[in-house]
């Protein structure tokens, strides 16, 4: 868990120098601010957000850090590719160095000052090329990033692929954690149809097309659903669902619910049609039919040449609840864009584009409120809420842009709020204050109340968000809320809730009350009790 002590959010104040940078969308003015590094010479790579900073690997394995005030910085090391082996190599021309790349990054915070990088790439053994999770320290001293020189290699999927005709390009690769202990990786086929006469994303003993479940400490990896082509976007929403985004053939691009077990059809069935528009007459199976097989939760005719995936952060853009962001890669009509899709749990509602001219290779957000997009050109693109319709006649006239400013300059205040007046600097997840009480517990509780419940459940007024409204739940009746359904589960218990009972249900809601809706949230004792802490210090409303 992300803890990160005193986040700064960004606000920018357009200025007529700005007037280029506004991104309208439907519901929303966003800000758009561009941080150039050096240019890529193939797609790929990946960002992560470390508190203020960002982490960025470019497709060849280069390490830079962009700082919350747009200044960018490459450290020092590199991910292990042997990109020079393969330079080098009497047939590097037909091993195609444009389609070796890092695939995606993830950050797995241990403390303050510690994190581990995940890198999923590229490796040149001298003789094939294999698809590899890696693994280093990175170090976050005040201002200071470094990454440790010495990398693990965790896993190593199958085959290591000698055909020089056959990688890269469909190369996935996604990662999820899944618990403390391991990562979900969606491995894309590298373009590999056939393999021994069978297709490779439904050849049992290859990882090619797969959705694979690997453990960190040992590497050992299950396979848990088949039938992949190219997965670009991996993401899990509050309710646990999986979403995956996969560029299909020519038409068909895909967005799917991952299931363990499930088959999604590639190489059989597809939305789309082979490049150049022909069939395969001697299919088996209907043209753009799943018979037999999983369908896409949606799919995109023509194909929009999908991208990454991200789970909206309702803190910042509440008007975008439960929406899915979804980048593309497309240089046609429909492409070089963002595109936000309405859900009701399931069910995709609507999908509005958001256009920002740029190839969306990855999306990551921010804990400031921004949302940080690496393009394949070479730079990162920062989108933040815009203040410029918060002036009094935009507000006045009721402006799209203007109707939650209120709720925009409330979160701001709160956020910006002098860290001494709840008892200083934040505390580490290993700090070893295990009781949970203190003004430093006090600190850390206010900011994973933000990071964890506010989403949810509101503090600032008696109104009910997607959860039942805290105030005052301290005292309060268990199960018992005015204006709120609570479940049987929890409405059985009776009493009334205290700072012991509330952090005991959000350190384990389901051993607290079995049967209740509310989903373990992953929290230690410690930060459930900060969390229940920071609660029961709130001044009392009227």
């Amino acid at each position: 868990m992300a803890v990160c002590p005193n986040v700064t959010p960004y606000l920018k104040t357009p200025s007529d120098e700005s007037a280029n940078s506004l991104v309208a969308t439907h519901l929303y003015a966003l800000e758009m601010d561009k941080v150039d590094l050096d240019r890529f010479h193939v797609g790929g790579g990946g960002l992560d957000s470390m508190c203020d900073d960002l982490l960025v690997v470019t497709p060849w394995g280069r390490i830079a850090l962009i700082d919350q005030d747009g200044q960018a910085k490459y450290l020092e090391g590199n991910v292990p590719m042997n990109l020079e082996g393969l330079q080098s190599h009497p047939d590097s021309a037909d091993f195609r160095p444009d389609r070796f790349r890092v695939a995606d990054i993830l950050l797995k915070q241990h403390s303050e000052e510690r994190w581990e990088l995940f890198v999923t790439h590229h490796y040149f053994t001298g003789e094939c090329i294999r698809f590899r999770l890696s693994s280093t320290t990175a170090f976050l001293d005040g201002a200071s990033v470094s990454v440790s020189p010495s990398w693990r290699t965790i896993f190593d999927a199958e085959p290591c692929m000698a055909s020089t005709s056959r990688y890269g390009h469909q190369a996935g690769g996604r990662i999820l954690t899944d618990g403390p202990g391991h990562l979900l990786i969606v491995v894309g086929d590298h373009g590999w149809v056939f393999v021994d006469d069978i297709i490779a994303s439904q050849h049992p003993d290859l990882h090619l097309g797969k959705l694979v479940r690997v453990s960190i400490e040992s590497g050992e990896a299950d396979v848990l659903a088949i039938g992949l082509r190219n997965s670009q976007g991996f993401a899990i929403d509050a309710d646990g669902n999986l979403w995956e985004t996969e560029h299909g053939p020519q038409g068909g691009d895909e967005l799917n619910l991952l299931e363990p077990g499930a088959n999604y059809g590639w190489h059989h069935v597809t939305y789309g049609v082979h490049y150049g528009g022909t069939i395969n007459v001697e299919n088996k199976h209907e043209l753009g039919g799943h018979e037999g097989y999983e369908r896409p939760a949606f799919a995109w005719v023509p194909s929009i040449a999908i991208s990454s995936l991200i789970v909206n952060d309702e803190q910042w853009f509440p008007l975008w609840k439960d929406d899915l962001l979804i980048g593309s890669l497309g240089d046609v009509e429909n492409g070089r864009s963002l595109f936000r899709v309405r859900r009701d749990g399931t069910d995709v509602q609507y999908v509005e584009r958001i256009p920002v001219r740029a190839r969306v290779r990855d999306i990551a957000r921010m804990p400031d409120g921004r949302i940080a997009i690496l393009s394949d050109e070479g730079s990162v693109l920062f989108l933040s809420r815009s203040y410029r319709y918060c002036d009094e006649e935009s507000i006045k006239q009721r402006n799209a842009y203007s109707v939650d400013c209120e709720e925009l300059t409330a979160l701001l205040d709160a956020s910006q709020s002098d860290p001494q007046e709840n008892g200083g600097a934040a505390e580490t997840p290993d700090s070893g204050d295990e009781s949970g009480s203190g003004e430093a517990a006090t600190a850390t509780g206010a900011q994973l109340y933000a990071t964890e419940c506010a989403a949810c459940h509101r503090l600032d007024a008696e109104e009910h968000g997607i959860g039942p409204h805290l105030v005052g739940v301290i005292g309060r009746s268990v199960g018992q809320v005015e204006g709120w359904n609570l479940s049987e589960a929890l409405r059985s218990l009776g009493g009334v809730w205290t700072r012991e009972s509330l952090a005991q249900f959000l350190a384990a809601p389901q051993a607290f009350a079995p049967g209740t809706t509310m989903g373990s949230q992953g929290l230690s004792e410690s930060e459930a009790g900060a969390i229940a802490d920071y609660i029961a210090g709130l001044p009392a409303r009227e």
